[in-house]
């Protein structure tokens, strides 16, 4: 037995949590540098801490709520960033406007506070109130969004303890003045006395030729309609990237044993191995009897599959869809399944795939030939890839149905040749009785026997009214096939879905879907 690492899911939640640790520094940075430019320093400095502080406690209360730190709770975190440190500007804003009028400190911040604390946590709570719906949605997207609109909506409740608490004692404690500016803040004021000119004489000049800027609003907001409704704007209504890994899907005629699927398998993973380059896959895994998918495992001796384990993303390192591409020829050319496909993972929530069409209809048969027609028109289109459906055949099945023609000629009743055949196979269930609270079935069946061939339960005979015998197979139209692997509905009628990926470099999902359509 040997131990290997496949996969390392962490990889996402560290790179997130890298996402977020950059972007925390750039806004500080940027939070920094504009409370500085407009503010001083020593105010810059003391609104800028707001940031790690309203962070920490985010996460203190997430902690107290049993969450974790996952890509869910930094993707909130991340959105709530940019609007963490607004209310704290407003406020230390309005408190050194006063300052810089000579009124002391404290009564500074008193007539700030008044100012301007309705505005401040109105626009607050209205920020809380468009995000907090999303934490009504139903079903899977719904549990997948809740922590996101929490996070932010914890993050923004916090950011209001800083201006109102820790940021007033600060100003307080720093004790701020203006009565000897020094070098630096001299130049400040004149820097921004000429932002004010050039901004004020460039609204003047906007203000006097009102329809000139409307109209130029009004085209370009009319060109940038035109491209999204003309097709030059693709359109991905859930744009997520892959996740490293993919796999090889491989499903043989039915019967076929496992060793062969094995072999079978065995030989799809060398020429995958064949288009892999030095240092781009972690591992590879082959195995059959099972086959994983988006929606349900199968389970048979005629599937296989192949997990492909990639490598953190890199600068010299291929892109799923890139490695897929390369290996796909290679791959498809594979003689003996009667399937192959690759299958692509993607980030978020599930989702279904570009291209998901039901086939509906009552008779299997026709649904197949419909379907067949539909994956040839899919086929012509080279943007579509990797073409499946779930119409899967199951094992060998023995199909036995009674001769009625021969049954009246033997004189045999067709329910004694049908009740025959269940003594021989799973026997019938005579009585039922209770054993310590649970039912139990008694089922009589005939004496097993070991049969080296299914067709040797024909040989079993039934007595004739003139004293002779006649065997089972005389009386039975038999036959032997493939059976159904399942059997699926979709608005009461039996269904079979085609599915398929999409190269969305040459086309979007609205475009392929809508050329489907037509032909």
């Amino acid at each position: 037995m040997e131990l290997v690492l496949i996969d390392d899911q962490t990889e996402i939640t560290r790179s997130a949590l890298s996402i977020m640790q950059n972007n925390a520094m750039l806004g500080l940075g940027m939070v920094l540098f504009v409370t500085w430019l407009f503010l001083g320093s020593r105010i810059a400095l003391l609104t800028s801490i707001g940031i790690p502080f309203i962070l920490a406690g985010t996460f203190w209360v997430l902690s107290g709520m049993g969450q974790t730190i996952n890509v869910s709770v930094l993707l909130g975190a991340v959105i709530s960033l940019g609007m963490l440190i607004d209310d704290a500007v407003v406020v230390v804003e309005s408190i050194y406007y006063r300052l810089q009028r000579g009124i002391a400190a404290l009564p500074a911040i008193l007539e700030s506070l008044r100012e301007v604390v309705a505005p401040v946590t109105s626009a607050v709570l209205t920020t809380m109130a468009a995000f907090l719906p999303l934490m009504l949605l139903p079903g899977i997207l719904g549990d997948y969004m809740l922590i996101i609109p929490m996070v932010v909506t914890i993050a923004l409740a916090i950011s209001l303890i800083e201006p109102y608490w820790m940021l007033p004692a600060h100003v307080l404690g720093a004790k701020i003045s203006f009565e000897n500016p020094s070098r630096i803040h001299k130049y400040r004021v004149r820097v921004l006395h000429w932002i004010r000119i050039k901004y004020t004489v460039l609204l003047v000049r906007a203000l006097r030729w009102p329809k000139t800027i409307l109209l130029f609003l009004t085209l370009t907001f009319a060109t940038a309609l035109s491209a999204a409704m003309g097709g030059v704007i693709k359109l991905d209504f859930f744009a997520t990237d892959p996740i490293r890994l993919f796999y090889v899907n491989l499903e043989m005629p039915a019967g076929t044993p496992l060793q062969v699927t094995l072999e079978k398998t065995l030989e799809v993973e060398r020429k995958v191995k064949a288009q892999i380059r030095p240092g781009e896959v972690r591992n590879i895994l082959s195995y059959s009897g099972q086959m994983f998918t988006e929606t349900a495992p199968f389970f048979g001796d005629h599937y296989g599959q192949i997990l492909v384990a990639l490598k953190p993303r890199q600068d010299n390192l291929r892109s799923v869809d890139e490695m897929i591409d390369g290996m796909r020829a290679s791959v498809m050319a594979t003689s003996g399944p009667s399937k192959l496909s690759f299958l692509r993972l993607s980030g978020g929530p599930p989702t279904a795939k570009p291209i998901l069409i039901k086939v509906r209809g009552d008779d299997t048969e026709t649904i197949r030939r419909a379907a067949a027609d539909l994956k040839q028109i899919m086929g012509r289109n080279p943007a579509i890839r990797d073409i499946t459906d779930d119409d899967s055949q199951g094992q060998m099945a023995l199909v036995l149905r009674v001769n009625q023609d021969a049954a009246r000629r033997a004189g045999i009743n067709p329910s004694e040749i049908a009740h025959t055949l269940r003594l021989l196979v799973d026997g019938e269930i005579v009585g039922r009785m209770q054993d310590q609270g649970e039912e139990l079935e008694v089922r009589v069946r005939a004496k097993p026997r070991v049969l080296r061939d299914i067709n040797e339960l024909g040989n079993y005979t039934l007595p004739l009214q003139d004293g002779g015998r006649i065997p089972l197979k005389e009386l039975l139209n038999i036959e032997t096939g493939p059976s159904l692997g399942n059997i699926r509905h979709y608005n009461f009628r039996r269904t079979i879905t085609v599915e398929a990926n999409l190269d969305k470099t040459q086309t979007d999902t609205v475009a392929a879907n809508a050329e489907i359509v037509e032909e």
